[in-house]
Order: C-alpha cells, then structure tokens, then sequence
C-alpha cells in the first residue's frame, strides 16, 4: 500500500511507532523500537494481515484437534464445510 515514493509505509510506520510509545511507555516502547531496527535494518518484511493471521491459528488447530475421523465435527465447530477441512489437512 504505497503510491511509489514509499510515503504510506512511512506513515504506517510513524503510526506504529507513536502506538508503541503510548502502549508500552517511551521507555519500553524505545527498547522495542531499537531491537526491531537492529534485528530488521535493511531488511524486506512482509507483515501477514490479521486474517491470515487468524487462518493459521485456525488451520493449526484443525490439525491438532483431528482425530481421523471428525472432520464433520471440525468443520461446524471451526464454521467451515467438510471439503474445506479435508483441504487444511491435506496441505500440512
């Protein structure tokens, strides 16, 4: 999400860092900062969104709680169809 000279990265990233700051202290949310910097500079990062997020989480507990023989169960409890279950497991 940038129109080309990188601006919106930039902004997301001020706002990032002024929501720190505010959430952790300027202390603390400085420390965070610093360490990210350090670990990241020159780096590319892709941050996932939250969805895919919450995707990974789900399809990891599919896995955890499929006992070969649930998928049903698994698919009303996680509001997904049995085709879709089979598909999370197949592609571990």
């Amino acid at each position: 999400m940038t129109n080309g000279d990188g601006s919106d990265i930039r902004d997301a990233l001020q706002r990032w860092v002024i929501r720190v700051h505010k959430d952790f202290g300027v202390e603390s949310g400085s420390a965070i900062v610093q360490s990210l910097l350090e670990e990241c500079s020159g780096c590319r990062i892709r941050i996932p969104s939250e969805y895919e997020l919450y995707r990974r989480e789900r399809d990891c507990a599919i896995r955890r709680y499929f006992t070969g023989q649930n998928h049903e169960e698994l698919a009303i409890r996680f509001s997904l169809t049995v085709r879709q279950v089979r598909n999370i497991l197949r592609n571990e």
